[in-house]
């Protein structure tokens, strides 16, 4: 499965918010500590932008990033009628990776 129904799912998570967010705002959303946030970035699994000293997460790869670690069981899939009906679940599972 892809990851556009992910996408659907998690992009009302962070609506109302400025198009790049703080190390804080993806904590209050996720979560995770914004310790945890600074060094997925660092790690660069996390996509960011430097603005001098300052570090921001564009909110659209925040979410697309969200949406490829997470996984949605096929039996949900299907209960939001998307990509469930197009046959692409292989029936494996991945953990949730954040």
């Amino acid at each position: 499965m892809g990851h556009n129904l992910n996408l659907k799912l998690l992009e009302p998570l962070f609506a109302g918010l400025p198009e790049l967010l703080t190390a804080p705002q993806i904590e209050e959303r996720v979560q995770i500590d914004r310790k945890t946030v600074y060094a997925k970035a660092k790690r660069g699994e996390l996509p960011y932008v430097r603005i001098g000293r300052h570090i921001r997460f564009p909110k659209r790869q925040v979410v697309i990033w969200l949406a490829q670690n997470t996984y949605i069981p096929p039996r949900i899939a299907r209960l939001y009628s998307v990509e469930a009906s197009s046959g692409e679940t292989d029936g494996r599972s991945a953990p949730l990776m954040i």
